[in-house]
């Protein structure tokens, strides 16, 4: 793991920290590594592609379910 220091942090950030990390009783260390985490985002290509394996993973149906809910709507 690397490690890096962070220089002239303003001191209402270093506070807000604080106060998310007491919120989510956690460290102050740990809070950043969750925070700066969530900040890293996918790109749309690496997104698609993460969407489409999800979807390859799911079950597939080979059975239309209209004729099953005309079915039951008018049996009420």
């Amino acid at each position: 793991m690397t490690d890096f220091l962070i220089r002239n942090l303003d001191p209402h950030v270093l506070e807000q920290l604080k106060k998310r990390a007491e919120q989510h009783g956690r460290s102050l260390q740990a809070e950043v590594h969750d925070t700066l985490k969530r900040s890293v985002r996918l790109s749309k290509a690496e997104s698609i592609a993460l969407l489409e394996e999800l979807r390859d993973r799911l079950p597939t149906f080979d059975t239309d379910s209209t004729f099953l809910i005309r079915e039951d709507r008018d049996s009420r």
